[in-house]
C-alpha cells in the first residue's frame, strides 16, 4: 500500500473527490464509499502516516498532512478536489481549504470541529460518557477495541447493528498502525486548532454530527459551523460519531450537496473568535484536567 488510492471513475472528464479519515484510519476506512461516488466522481482515499504503509516521516502536524496531500494533487495533476474529512480528517480538510482555499470547491465536515481549546472540553464529556479517564479510555482502545469503543457509538447502533460493528472493529485492527503512528495522530489531532481562522473559508460547507457523537461534541460541530461563511448543518438523531456506519442516507445525501443540491440548514455565520482569550480558557481547562 501507499500514502493514497487513486481510483479513476468511469467518466474521463468526472472532478475528483478527496477523502480524509481520521485517527488511526485510512483509504480502508471510506470503502464502502465508493458505490456512491463513483458514477460521479474520482475518489483519491488518503491513508494517514503509519497507516497500510504509508510513511511516518516528516508530518508532525495536521498541517504537514495537508501539505502532503496538496502535493499529492500535484502530482495527479489535480487543479481542485471536493474534499471529505472525518473527525482529525475533518481537520486536515480545513487545513487545505486554508493553506489553497481555490483548491477546494467543496467542503463536507464529518463528525469533526475546530480543535482546541474546545477539545479540551470535549475530552471530559467522553470521560464522563465513558465512566473513566481520557487515558483510560485510550489504554482500553488498544487493549480492548470491541469493548471500549462502543461508548462513541450511537446509542441504539452497536445492538441492532452488531455484525456491522464487528465489521468495523475488524477491520480497524487489520489496518491498525502500531503505537507509534497512533502515538502521532493523537498528538496531530488534540494539538490542531482553526478556532479564529476558519471565518476564511468561504467554502460552501456540509457539517454532519451526530447528536451522539461524545468524541467531538454536536456542541462542538455547531460552534464550528458558525465560524464559517457557507456552512449548512445537518444533524444526526441517535448518531454517534460514524455518520457514515450508523446513518444509511449519509453517503447518498453527501453525493446530493457536491452535485450542488441543498442539504442540511444553513448556519448564521458568527463574529470571529479572539484567539488570545480562548487559548488562556484551554489552558486553565488542560491543566484542571491533568492535575485536578
Amino acid at each position: 500500500m501507499s500514502t493514497y488510492i487513486h481510483t479513476p471513475s468511469a467518466n474521463p472528464s468526472a472532478p475528483t473527490v478527496i477523502l480524509l479519515p481520521g485517527v488511526n484510519c485510512g483509504a480502508w476506512f471510506f470503502e464502502d464509499s465508493l458505490a456512491y461516488l463513483l458514477p460521479h466522481f474520482n475518489v483519491l482515499r488518503i491513508n494517514n502516516p503509519g497507516v497500510d504503509g504509508a510513511p511516518l516521516k516528516e508530518i508532525y502536524s495536521v498541517k504537514d498532512l495537508a501539505r502532503k496531500t496538496l502535493d499529492i494533487m500535484d502530482e495527479l495533476g489535480l487543479e481542485e478536489g471536493y474534499v471529505i474529512g472525518h473527525s482529525m480528517g475533518g481537520f486536515h480538510a480545513q487545513h487545505l481549504a486554508l493553506l489553497a482555499p481555490k483548491r477546494v470547491k467543496y467542503l463536507v465536515l464529518i463528525s469533526t470541529g475546530y480543535g482546541q481549546p474546545h477539545t479540551a472540553k470535549d475530552l471530559l464529556v467522553l470521560a464522563k460518557h465513558a465512566g473513566k479517564t481520557w487515558q483510560k479510555f485510550n489504554r482500553d482502545v488498544m487493549t480492548d477495541p470491541e469493548t471500549a469503543l462502543k461508548v462513541v457509538f450511537g446509542t441504539n447502533f452497536v445492538e441492532n447493528h452488531y455484525s456491522a460493528y464487528q465489521k468495523f472493529i475488524q477491520l480497524r485492527t487489520e489496518h491498525y498502525p502500531g503505537k507509534t503512528a497512533s502515538a502521532l495522530h493523537l498528538a496531530m489531532g488534540g494539538s490542531f486548532s482553526s478556532w479564529g481562522k476558519l471565518y476564511q473559508v468561504t467554502t460552501p460547507t456540509l457539517v454532519i454530527h451526530g447528536e451522539d457523537d461524545s468524541l467531538i461534541t454536536l456542541e462542538h460541530g455547531e460552534a464550528m459551523a458558525k465560524q464559517l461563511r457557507h456552512a449548512f448543518l445537518w444533524k444526526q438523531e441517535g448518531v454517534g460519531h460514524f455518520p457514515t456506519l450508523e446513518e444509511p442516507t449519509t453517503y447518498t445525501r453527501i453525493v446530493d450537496f457536491l452535485l450542488g443540491n441543498p442539504v442540511g440548514q444553513p448556519v448564521k455565520p458568527a463574529a470571529p473568535h479572539n484567539l488570545q482569550e480562548s487559548w488562556t480558557w484551554m489552558a486553565e481547562k488542560v491543566k484542571g484536567f491533568f492535575h485536578g
